[in-house]
C-alpha cells in the first residue's frame, strides 16, 4: 500500500511524493457490521479491529464471573470514565505520512540532501519540534490543494498517522505528478476506530492548552447501555484524571520564589526568616495531596476546557462526542479477615477503616534478641534522655513479648564515616555473634539527628544509606531511628511533644520483625481458607529502573552504572504470615526479569520451603507481579512464568504446582469516588471491590481499595488475572486472598493498599538502589566483565557479581525482615 509524502524544502517550499510501503492488512466494511461480530473474533483469537483490547490467544486466563454479592454492603460511586458516543454510519479513513525536509545538500547521512522528520533523537524536546514541523507541513500542504470540502476534517498525531473523516482519493488524483495516494486507503467502521481518533484529538487539545491531566481509551462492560442496547457488549468510554503536580504556573521555580519575595534580581536575593518562611509556606501548600472533591471538581474543568463534552468542530466531523456525566457503578465491600495475636486471639476490627489495635495483646511470635546494642550519633548532653528512651523501649517490648537477653548503650557517639573506615561497632557485634554462636540473634539501633550529624557533615538521608550499607557489608541487622522520634518534636511554641504510644508501637513492630519475629497472624473469609491455610508459596516481585545515562557518558562510551533493580519477597519460612525477600541488580532499563535471575531466585524459595515449612513442594504457586502495562502481558505470561515453571521443572523433575499469575497496578487513571446523600464527594471506604461494569471484558480484571486514605484521594488498586491453572479459583476465593494479603505488612495496624508481597519486593528493590548508590559514593569499584580493570567506565558491568557483593540471599541475614 502506498502512503502520503510530504517533504519540505530549504527554501521555505514544499513537495509531496508517494512511497511503496506495506503496512497494517486492509479491512473491508464488511468483516466488522456489529460489535458482537467484533467480540466473536476477539473470543476465538482471530485477528481482529487492531484498536480493540489485546487477546492473547490460549495464554491468557479466560474472564471468570464477578463475585457473589449476596450478604455484602453494596455502594455506589462515581468514576472518572465518561463513555464515548460515535455516528455508527460514519466512516473514517487513515493515511500513513511520511515527511522529508530536502535540503540539497548531501552528507554522508543524507540521502540526496533528505532528511526524515518522522525519524530522529528520541529527545523530548527534538520529537516536539520535528512534530510541529511535520504538522505545520501538513496543513499547508491539504490547503494549498484544497483536498478537503469544507466539512472535512482530519487529525493528524504528529508522527506517521493522518485520519480523515473523507475519503481523500478523488481530491488527490488531479495531483498526480507531486501529490498522490491509491484510491486503495485504509477504512475502518466507526464503532471501534473513532476512540481512538478521540484520544489523538484530546491529545492535541492538551498540547495546546497545557493542562495537567492523564487520559486514557478503555473498552468496558458498560452495563447501563444494555437495557437501551441489548447487543452493547463492548463500549468505548474516556478515562481522564487530574495530574497533581507540584507547580502549576507557566514561569519556573525560581521566577516564582522571586515573584512571591518581590525580587526583582538577583542583587535583592536576601533569605531572611520572613522570606525562608513565606517560601516554605507555598512549596508545602502546593505539595499537599488533594481532597476527594478538589479532584473531582479539578477533573470535570478538564473536561470543560477540553471542550470534549461540547459539539467542537473536530468531533463533530467525526461523529463522535463525550458523555459529560460520568458513569456510575456498583461496588461492594468485603468483610475484613480477621487479625489474630498471641496465642490466636481475634482482635476487633474497625467497620469503615478496617484498622485495629494491639490493646495488651502480646505479639504472635515474640523476638529473642541475644545482644542488642544502642548506638548514636548526637549532643553528649542528650544522652540521659537517650538513656530513658531505652527504658522504656525495654519495658514496653517485654509487655509485648520480645526478649532482650542483653542491652549495651553506647556512652560515646557513633559516627558512621568512622565505622566504614574502622568498623568498631560492627566488629563488637560480630564478635559477639563468635562468642554467642552462629544463630544468636544481634542487633543494632542507631540513633541520629533527623538533618545533619553534629559536625554537619552526614545529612539524614546518607546516614541511613550508610547504615544498611554496613549492616549488608556486616551482616548485622540494624534500625534507624531519627533523634527527634524519640526524644519528641519540637512545637511552634518550642514545647517538646513527647513520643506517643503509637510511635513507640511502630518502633518495637518494625523492631519484633528484624529479629525474627512474627506480629500477628490472619484468617482470611472462608473461600480462601483452602488455598492460605493450604501448601500454597506465594511471591511477589517488581522491576525499579533508574534514570538514564546523560548524552557526555553515551558520547564517551562509558557502561551504564544504574541497573535495573528487581525485588522479591515470598512466605516460604515457618510461619505462612511472614513474608521475607532480597532483591537482585539486572541489565539497566528492562522491564522484563532476565531469565537467569527468576531461574535461581525460584529456586532460592522453593530450598527455603522445603528447609523451614515442609519438605514435601508446595502444591500451589501464587505470583504476585507489579509495575507491568498491558503491551507487557505477553512478555510477562510467555517468558517471565515460563522460566518461574522451567525452574520448578529442574528443581524437581516433573514438579508442577497450580500456578495462579497475577498482574498488580497502582499506576493508573481509574478512581472512584463515594458520592453522600447531600451530594458531597468523598473516598470509597476500605474494603471497597468493583469487578464489574467499567472493568475489560476480554480478561478478569477488578479493583480494590483495601486501605484507608489518611489524607488526598484513594486510588483502588487494579488487579488483572494473567493466568491460573487452578480450576478452583473464582472472583469469590481471589479477592479475598488478595485482600488477606494487603493485611499482612505487620508494621502497621491497619492494611496497605497493595498485597504484601508486592509490597515487600518494591521495597526491597529501592533498598538494592540504595545500597549501590552507598557503594559508589563511597568510591568503592563496580565489577566489570572480562576481567577489565574495576575503575575503567568504558567496560561493562558484572551485575550478577555485584548482587552478590551486596544482597542478601545465601549468607547470614538471608531470610530477615531486614528491610522493615
Amino acid at each position: 500500500m502506498e502512503c502520503l509524502s510530504v517533504s519540505s524544502t530549504s527554501d521555505g517550499t514544499t513537495t509531496y511524493s508517494t512511497t511503496e510501503e506495506e503496512v497494517l492488512s486492509v479491512v473491508s466494511e464488511s468483516e466488522f457490521k456489529s460489535s458482537n461480530s467484533q467480540l466473536d473474533l476477539l473470543s476465538q483469537g482471530e485477528a481482529a479491529d487492531p484498536f480493540a483490547p489485546i487477546v492473547y490467544a490460549e495464554k491468557i486466563h479466560p474472564r471468570i464471573e464477578p463475585a457473589n454479592r449476596t450478604g455484602m454492603e453494596v455502594v455506589k460511586l462515581v468514576t472518572n470514565i465518561f463513555p464515548i458516543r460515535t455516528d455508527p454510519n460514519r466512516e473514517v479513513y487513515r493515511y500513513d505520512v511520511s515527511a522529508d525536509l530536502v535540503t540539497g545538500v548531501e552528507t554522508r547521512n543524507r540521502n540526496g540532501g533528505v532528511i526524515s522528520m518522522n525519524r530522529g533523537p528520541k529527545d523530548d524536546t527534538l520529537m516536539t519540534r520535528r512534530s510541529e514541523a511535520v504538522r505545520a507541513a501538513l496543513k499547508a500542504a491539504l490547503e494549498a490543494y484544497r483536498i478537503l470540502s469544507e466539512t472535512g476534517v482530519t487529525v493528524f498525531d504528529g508522527t506517521t498517522i493522518l485520519f480523515s473523516n473523507e475519503d481523500l482519493a478523488m481530491a488527490l488524483k488531479p495531483h498526480n505528478g507531486t501529490l498522490t495516494l491509491p484510491e486503495k486507503q485504509r477504512k475502518f467502521e466507526s464503532r471501534f476506530a473513532l476512540a481512538l481518533i478521540q484520544l489523538i484529538t484530546s491529545l492535541l487539545e492538551m498540547r495546546k492548552r497545557r493542562l495537567p491531566t492523564e487520559k486514557g481509551i478503555r473498552f468496558i462492560e458498560g452495563a447501563e447501555y444494555k437495557e437501551t442496547t441489548p447487543d452493547a457488549r463492548l463500549v468505548a468510554a474516556l478515562v481522564l484524571d487530574a495530574k497533581i503536580g507540584t507547580f502549576y504556573k507557566a514561569n519556573g521555580l525560581v521566577e516564582t520564589i522571586a515573584q512571591l519575595n518581590r525580587w526583582e534580581g538577583v542583587h535583592q536575593v536576601q533569605w531572611d526568616p520572613a522570606a525562608i518562611k513565606r517560601t516554605n509556606t507555598y512549596l508545602r501548600g502546593l505539595q499537599k495531596a488533594r481532597k476527594p472533591d478538589d479532584r473531582w471538581n479539578l477533573i470535570k474543568n478538564h473536561l470543560d476546557e477540553l471542550d470534549l463534552s461540547r459539539n467542537s468542530p473536530i468531533m463533530a466531523g467525526f461523529g463522535i462526542s463525550v458523555d459529560s456525566k460520568p458513569l456510575q457503578v456498583t461496588g461492594f465491600r468485603r468483610p475484613a479477615p480477621k487479625v489474630q495475636y498471641g496465642e490466636s486471639r481475634s482482635v476487633p476490627t474497625d467497620l469503615k477503616k478496617a484498622g485495629w489495635k494491639q490493646g495488651k495483646e502480646t505479639y504472635t511470635e515474640g523476638a529473642v534478641v541475644d545482644k542488642l546494642y544502642i548506638a548514636w550519633n548526637e549532643n553528649p548532653r542528650v544522652l540521659p534522655q537517650i538513656q530513658a528512651f531505652v527504658e522504656r523501649f525495654k519495658i514496653e517490648a517485654d509487655h509485648k513479648g520480645i526478649t532482650i537477653r542483653s542491652l549495651e548503650v553506647e556512652n560515646a557517639p557513633t559516627n558512621l564515616d568512622d565505622e566504614v573506615r574502622t568498623g568498631n561497632l560492627f566488629a563488637k557485634a560480630k564478635n559477639q555473634r563468635k562468642i554467642l554462636g552462629a544463630k544468636a540473634t544481634i542487633m543494632i539501633i542507631y540513633i541520629s539527628n533527623k538533618f545533619v550529624d553534629p559536625a554537619g557533615r552526614i545529612p539524614e538521608t546518607r546516614s541511613h544509606g550508610l547504615l544498611k550499607f554496613l549492616e549488608a557489608k556486616h551482616q548485622i541487622v540494624t534500625q534507624h531511628l531519627a533523634t527527634d522520634t524519640i526524644l519528641g518534636k519540637k512545637q511552634y511554641d518550642n514545647s517538646i511533644k513527647p513520643m506517643d504510644n503509637a510511635t513507640m508501637e511502630n518502633i518495637l513492630n518494625k523492631f519484633n520483625l528484624k529479629a525474627f519475629g512474627l506480629n500477628y497472624t490472619i484468617v482470611p473469609e472462608s473461600f480462601a481458607k483452602d488455598h492460605w491455610f493450604g501448601s500454597t508459596l506465594i511471591m511477589g516481585y517488581d522491576v525499579c529502573h533508574p534514570t538514564g545515562q546523560t548524552v557526555g557518558e553515551r558520547a564517551l562510551g562509558f557502561a551504564v552504572e544504574n541497573p535495573s533493580v528487581v525485588g522479591f519477597a515470598h512466605n516460604g519460612c515457618e510461619n505462612r504470615d511472614a513474608f521475607v525477600g532480597d532483591f537482585a541488580f539486572q541489565e539497566p532499563l528492562r522491564e522484563r526479569v532476565d531469565d537467569r535471575l527468576l531461574n535461581a531466585r525460584t529456586k532460592w524459595m522453593l530450598k527455603w520451603w522445603q528447609k523451614r515449612r515442609d519438605p514435601k513442594l508446595p502444591e500451589n504457586f501464587f505470583i504476585f507481579r507489579d509495575g507491568v502495562s498491558e503491551g507487557q502481558y505477553e512478555m510477562v505470561l510467555s517468558q517471565e512464568l515460563g522460566a518461574i515453571q522451567e525452574a520448578c521443572d529442574e528443581y524437581e523433575v516433573g514438579y508442577k504446582p497450580n500456578f495462579l499469575l497475577v498482574v498488580v497496578t497502582k499506576r493508573h487513571n481509574k478512581r472512584f469516588f463515594k458520592e453522600g446523600s447531600n451530594g458531597a464527594i468523598g473516598n470509597p471506604e476500605a474494603l471497597t471491590v468493583v469487578d464489574q461494569e467499567i472493568v475489560r471484558t476480554d480478561l478478569t480484571e477488578l479493583f480494590i481499595q483495601s486501605h484507608h486514605a489518611i489524607q488526598g484521594t484513594a486510588k483502588a488498586t487494579q488487579y488483572v488475572l494473567l493466568y491460573s491453572s487452578d480450576p478452583s479459583i473464582t472472583q469469590d476465593t481471589l479477592q479475598p486472598l488478595i485482600l488477606a494479603l494487603t493485611f499482612q505488612h505487620q508494621i502497621c495496624n491497619m492494611p496497605v493498599s497493595i498485597p504484601e508481597p508486592v509490597y515487600q519486593s518494591d521495597e526491597w528493590a529501592k533498598r538494592g538502589s540504595e545500597l549501590l548508590k552507598t557503594y559508589r559514593d563511597l568510591k568503592f569499584p563496580l565489577a566489570r566483565k572480562n576481567g577489565g580493570d574495576g575503575r575503567d567506565k568504558r567496560q561493562p558491568i558484572d551485575w550478577e557479581e555485584m548482587t552478590k557483593r551486596l544482597g542478601y540471599m545465601n549468607k547470614p541475614l538471608d531470610g530477615v525482615r531486614a528491610n522493615a
